[in-house]
């Protein structure tokens, strides 16, 4: 066999035994782009041939190969008993899986880093019942080092992190702090966000009212516009009976209609049922001894 053969032969048999990159799992990483930079916290969706298919604040990307330095599979927060997962890196380097939040200290060790926050934020937005129950464990735990980025996170892009985020800082927060930023999701396009916000409201106290007020104006989901008057029941502010009676005479719902009653039988004592004008004439004694 000639010389030129012999290495065409070798050249070929290199190829074969060289294996093909393995493909990188569905999950949550840490993306290092070529161009530098702070690593993003993605959701790979796929792994295609020349680029990935990736979530980041809501929104589907598609990311060349050609720009990223690195992935890093991210651990599931507080995943202490866990061993560590190997992981492959774009650049062909192996090792184990980039901590989870509670693995990542912050300045001088004091607290959780941004980052494992910000990959806590991101992991609400995961299917997985266990990720997601991991990372609003976490976030409670650390809420006042993560209060500043739920903040932020009330305007992700999904919906389930806008909710989760709201629900954390009604649980958490305080009405000083936070109901301001709650209360700005009244508005939300998707109706169980607007619901978060109300369950957040209430629990941040009646502060919260004139926002509530303002909301029912406008909420077109009838069961979102029952909890918002079921909140004013619940806080027993006399400031919510006029508001009470004009959303009685204005609202078609008659499940609306009902706990509008009810709200307003607990406020005041008195039992007039559905009967507006009744209502209308105990506001207008009710104005006329306080002007």
């Amino acid at each position: 066999m000639s010389r030129a053969r012999i290495l065409v032969c070798l050249g070929v048999a290199a190829l074969l035994a060289t294996p093909l990159a393995a493909k990188e799992a569905p999950g949550w990483y840490l993306l290092h782009l070529s161009t530098g930079g702070e690593p993003l916290t993605v959701k790979l969706v796929s792994d295609e041939k020349d680029f990935y298919l990736m979530s980041f604040e809501g929104s589907i990307l598609r990311v060349e190969k050609s720009t990223v330095r690195k992935l890093e599979r991210i651990s599931l927060p507080e995943d202490e008993k866990a061993a560590p997962v190997k992981r492959k890196v774009t650049d062909g380097q192996a090792g184990s899986a980039a901590p989870g939040p509670k693995a990542a200290a912050g300045p001088g060790g004091a607290g959780p880093s941004e980052t494992a926050i910000r990959d806590a934020i991101e992991m609400l937005a995961s299917s997985d019942a266990a990720a997601f129950g991991k990372a609003y464990g976490f976030l409670a735990k650390e809420f006042p080092v993560a209060r500043a980025q739920l903040h932020r996170a009330l305007g992700h892009g999904k919906g389930r992190v806008r909710m989760m985020a709201a629900k954390l800082l009604g649980e958490k927060g305080s009405a000083k702090k936070d109901l301001e930023a709650v209360s700005g999701r009244l508005t939300d396009e998707n109706a169980q966000v607007r619901r978060a916000a109300v369950e957040a409201v209430r629990a941040l106290g009646s502060k919260g009212l004139a926002s509530l007020v303002r909301y029912l104006e406008t909420e077109t989901d009838s069961s979102n516009r029952k909890a918002a008057v079921q909140t004013m029941k619940i806080w027993n502010d006399p400031g919510a009976v006029a508001p009470l009676v004009n959303l009685l005479a204005r609202d078609r719902d008659s499940g609306v209609k009902h706990f509008a009653v009810l709200a307003l039988e607990s406020l005041t004592g008195q039992n007039f049922g559905k009967d507006l004008s009744a209502w209308q004439a105990y506001l207008g004694k009710k104005s006329s001894a306080n002007g």
